[in-house]
């Protein structure tokens, strides 16, 4: 699968997506939406096919990437090698959602093998990356040549919530705005590299382990 050079505006996830051997490239995605979530509108204003913003529906973009692998069709090969490139996403209230703890109605057939992120310009983000493969599938993330600006008054604990991982991997990446007290917040024993990081100032340390059950609010 290929994507590439292509205007997203949504108010659900940018990509819900899987797949084995995908690569996205030169991509903008952009909130709030300028069609409101349906899923948010009553069930007069489905039936009437509305398009406007309703006053209690919601335009907020919850996630730019949120994997997906559901029951409701067959998935014959290992989902994995997912290439993001040279995109911006400006506005999404999650930057990647990946949450295999069991919770989640979109993700539970077959795990993520890897994902891997270069040249992205993220702004406006509000809510922790979060990483959480299986213990039998474990997932690698990597990040190359990030720009990241938080949200105004965003105020998160850590960059990446990550458990049951292979391996984390983040390379050149500047964090504007981010007041929380480590990069990643982990469980569990996985490989993490991270070096070239600017634009950080009061963290403890750049990993902080823990061996509380993680809670990942499902999308």
């Amino acid at each position: 699968m290929f994507v590439n050079n292509c205007v997203l505006n949504s108010s659900c996830s940018a990509f819900r997506f899987g797949g084995t051997n995908v690569y996205i490239k030169g991509c903008k995605a952009y909130a709030p939406g300028k069609y409101s979530f349906r899923g948010s509108l009553s069930k007069e204003e489905k039936i009437a096919g509305t398009m406007a913003t309703s006053e209690n529906a919601r335009n907020n973009m919850l996630s730019f990437f949120t994997y997906y692998a559901d029951y409701s069709v067959p998935i014959p090969e290992e989902p994995g090698n997912i290439v993001i490139e040279d995109c911006e996403i400006c506005g999404a209230d999650r930057f990647l959602h990946y949450n295999f703890s069991g919770n989640e109605t979109w993700q539970r057939y077959r795990p993520l093998r890897d994902i891997t992120f270069k040249n992205i310009k993220v702004i406006d983000v509000s809510m922790p990356l979060t990483l959480y493969g299986t213990e039998t599938n474990k997932v690698e993330l990597i990040m190359k040549n990030m720009s990241v600006r938080m949200r105004k008054g965003a105020s998160v604990s850590e960059f990446i919530r990550a458990c049951n991982y292979e391996r984390i991997s983040i390379d050149e990446m500047s964090i504007e705005g981010f007041d929380g007290e480590c990069i990643v917040k982990s469980k569990g024993n996985g490989n993490i590299e991270i070096k070239n990081i600017n634009g950080l100032s009061n963290i403890k340390a750049y990993v902080l382990q823990t061996e509380e059950d993680f809670i990942i609010e499902k999308i």
